[in-house]
């Protein structure tokens, strides 16, 4: 049994209800239409493949053929930033027919998409219409290429959760957000624009002694406050909350800073300038406060993922995750192997030409965040994507091994990525656990498998799918099994030094007789034991 903390198995089918007239369908595949899409440049056709999967790759179908019991879906009001004026690609191609592709919104309605930005954006709009695209399949029956039929149902409680978990053909939806702009109505587009907040914005937002404003005397700033707030009420009151939000994503939102989410050819593609390492505004703080207080409707807790490492820096500083009171998710997750907060952007920037095994990025959690999350008993995914998680020398084997054909080889890379990401935090978690009186919790506790799917994300070649998820974990089993036995084709890398782990520091970690239970709690147990304190 397996389950995956953040996914996006409704985004495809969301898009296909609104644009194409469909039903919706949660259950099944929805494809890009790519070579259709780029009928006379197969040059642009062969990157975007390699950037981006075209099928579903979490519809329901697939968490039934990946014993995925439990999915995450993360709901998401696609951001209109992604359709404006992409840099470098004019006359090389359609901005249309790359959003197209970028996002899964029928060609001929992108058009459309990004006149909407002239006059502002409601996303809560947006936010309402795939929630309803969920719940439009829930309690529905679904059969199998075996005939056999299956139920799809959303917990309001953990009562529920746990009949639901009895049920054998049931797969079980758990709601997230991706993203705090879900909520807002942002009037025009000036209030997306870098220039436009820097001259004007900046006073209201993150207000200094000697230069600060009332957003009260801002009428489009006081718009967008008054609507966050009254609509993150509204779904805290409402028959279905999510469980987490992600407080930023891929673009400015007037809420928080962004860590860098793109890179290579999207990274030079899209703009994510405005608002990219900033802390938390003034807005920010007030929907932080009203997310997390239990005495308004359901809490909602943070997922720090996208955030700049500034604004975690003031997120766990806040009153709210003193004593670890409020449990911290990061749901789709990599390392940096960096020690703290502090020293990440330094070492991040003096690095960037290093040819490193797992990349260090912004995004990437340090060691004192690891340990801020498992005090706080919160919850780490591991993310499963080759877009972001490898450095330099990652693809340079990969490449070395595609050449001299070592498919083996090839694949084990993979293993090692997701791999080397767990057995750190483990060695990070241990640490801890070493100060904590009574703590009894193991030290793989509190770490998952979020694997972004149906996002903009470049899935590792073992596992495209989450039809591959079953198959995935064994591999990670066997890998492990013999890496621990000193087989020097099998190696784990330290995300810290760079170097390979000497197998006596593997064996530090765990038992061999313990490894079945580390690998099901990582990839259900832990995130089932979330669910239970938390839903």
């Amino acid at each position: 049994m397996n389950s995956d903390l953040h996914c996006h198995p409704s985004l495809k089918a969301t898009l296909q209800r609104r644009f194409n007239n469909g039903d919706g369908n949660i259950w099944r595949n929805y494809k890009t239409q790519l070579d259709e899409v780029f009928k006379k440049e197969s040059h642009v056709t062969s990157i975007l493949k390699d950037l981006i999967y075209l099928d579903s790759q979490s519809n329901l179908q697939k968490c039934v053929q990946g014993k995925v019991k439990v999915v995450f879906f993360a709901i998401y009001p696609i951001e209109r930033s992604f359709f404006r004026k992409i840099v470098g690609i004019n006359g090389l191609l359609s901005v249309n027919k790359a959003i197209s592709v970028l996002t899964g919104l029928p060609l001929d309605k992108v058009g459309a998409y990004r006149n909407n930005e002239k006059f502002g954006v409601d996303y809560y709009k947006d936010y309402q219409f795939e929630l309803e695209t969920i719940l439009l399949k829930e309690n529905q029956s679904f059969k199998d290429s075996n005939g056999v039929k299956w139920n799809f149902k959303i917990p309001k409680n953990k009562t529920e959760y746990q009949q639901y978990l009895n049920e054998q053909n049931t797969i079980i939806g758990v709601l997230t957000v991706e993203g705090g702009h879900s909520f807002g109505d942002y009037e025009g587009k000036k209030i997306f624009r870098k220039n436009k907040f820097n001259k004007e914005y900046s006073p209201y937002l993150y207000p200094t002694e000697d230069n600060n404003s009332d957003i009260n005397n801002n009428s489009e700033l006081k718009h967008l406050r008054k609507s966050l707030l009254n609509n993150i009420e509204a779904t805290k009151k409402s028959a279905h909350p999510p469980l987490f939000l992600t407080l930023g994503h891929h673009f400015n939102n007037l809420i928080c800073g962004h860590a860098k989410s793109f890179k290579g050819a999207l990274g030079m593609l899209l703009n994510q300038k405005a608002l990219l390492g900033l802390g938390i505004t003034t807005i920010g703080n007030e929907v932080i406060d009203l997310l997390l207080d239990d005495s308004i409707g359901k809490r909602i807790l943070i997922d720090i993922k996208h955030m700049s490492i500034q604004a975690r820096h003031e997120l766990y500083k806040k009153q709210q995750y003193k004593n670890n009171k409020t449990p911290i998710v990061s749901s789709h997750s990599s390392v940096s192997g960096i020690d703290t907060l502090a020293n990440a952007s330094n070492i991040i920037n003096s690095n960037k030409k290093e040819k490193r095994f797992l990349a260090q990025q912004e995004i990437g959690l340090t060691d004192e965040e690891i340990k801020t999350i498992f005090l706080s008993k919160g919850l780490i995914g591991i993310c499963l994507h080759e877009g972001r998680m490898p450095g330099k020398r990652f693809k340079q084997l990969k490449k070395e091994y595609q050449r001299n054909r070592e498919a083996t080889k090839e694949l084990n890379l993979f293993y090692c990525l997701f791999i080397s990401t767990l057995l750190h935090i483990m060695k990070v978690q241990k640490e801890i656990l070493g100060t904590q009186e009574g703590e009894s919790r193991k030290i793989w506790s509190g770490i998952g498998v979020g694997t972004d799917y149906d996002g903009i994300v470049d899935p590792f070649d073992n596992v495209q799918t989450l039809k591959d998820l079953d198959l995935f974990k064994q591999g990670i089993k066997q890998y492990i099994q013999l890496a621990y036995s000193g087989d020097p084709d099998y190696w784990v890398v330290d995300p810290c030094t760079d170097e390979n782990v000497d197998v006596e520091n593997i064996k530090s970690l765990f038992d061999i007789n313990e490894l079945d239970n580390l690998i099901d709690d990582v990839f259900f147990n832990n995130t089932h034991s979330f669910i239970i304190n938390n839903l």
